[in-house]
């Protein structure tokens, strides 16, 4: 049974540490490669290029989602792959892929992400390979790709699933976050990106934010196997209680009528104030 055409699309943004070695996991599944590149200043784009991946560029807008359906419209064939430029498709999973497609029964495939975080595999907190499934594998017309940063890929009402098993199938091993410092660092970018795209969302009060740090914590780490998961999964359980709180702040402030250039403004006159005294 022959398999249909595949095209893989891979976004990148300075995406050089990884990148060779995504492009070689998907070689043995792909006819087309996509690398849709925000104008990284690495070496991506000659990466990419040096991988006969087809090279598209696209505004450095801070997130994925948009690029990503960019890619996707751009794609020849009716069946997509999305990876990510931190992400490398087992070995397992090609001739799995391949059979799904030519057998065209299911045509929105989850995948697993097993996900290396802190230096090793996450193994809990919502972050272990058979928790963290998402949409990778479909044809064009069973999925709607949305441009809102976290909108995802979202099948149609029509669409019909299946949702493959780590141990069974294989998965995505994901280069995750390297340390902590980086984690709080992407933490800062997106919360701020995620509010800014939350326009019209008013505050919540305060009990509310409070009641939902504990649930969060409770949910990932008693729920989801994050004390099972030993330092790792105590320390993401709490770092994703803390992108809750930093995003819920930033919409505080920005009720607030914080504004940064303002505030700056605002503390110059003051010192100057205190310097004629």
């Amino acid at each position: 049974m022959a398999s249909p055409g595949i095209s893989v699309v891979c976004n990148t943004f300075n995406s050089e540490l990884y990148l060779d070695l995504v492009l070689k996991s998907v070689q043995p599944l792909a006819d087309e490669i996509i690398v849709c590149d925000m104008h990284s200043t690495d070496k991506t784009q000659e990466i990419a290029q040096q991988s006969g991946a087809k090279l598209i560029l696209t505004d450095p807008i801070g997130y994925v989602e948009p690029a990503r359906k960019a890619a996707v419209d751009q794609a020849q064939n009716d069946w997509i792959l999305i990876i990510d430029s931190d992400e490398i498709l087992e070995p397992s999973l090609v001739p799995i892929l391949k059979e799904i497609a030519a057998k065209n029964q299911e045509n929105t495939i989850w995948i697993p992400s097993r996900n290396f975080m802190f230096g090793g595999i996450a193994e809990g907190a919502g972050f272990a390979a058979d928790q963290d499934k998402h949409i990778r594998f479909f044809r064009k017309d069973a999925v709607d790709l949305k441009p809102e940063i976290h909108a995802g890929i979202i099948a149609r009402p029509e669409a019909i699933h299946l949702k493959l098993d780590s141990k069974t199938h294989g998965a995505l091993t994901h280069f995750n976050y390297i340390s902590i410092e980086d984690f709080i660092t992407k933490l800062n970018k997106y919360t701020s990106i995620e509010v800014n795209a939350r326009k019209e969302v008013s505050p919540k009060k305060k009990a509310r934010i409070l009641r939902r740090m504990f649930t969060e914590f409770r949910h990932r780490y008693l729920r989801r196997g994050g004390k099972q998961a030993g330092w790792r999964g105590f320390a993401l359980s709490l770092l994703m209680v803390c992108y809750d709180i930093v995003t819920e702040l930033k919409v505080i402030e920005r009720a607030e009528g914080h504004n940064r250039q303002k505030t700056i403004q605002d503390y110059r006159a003051y010192a100057e104030n205190i310097l004629k005294n």
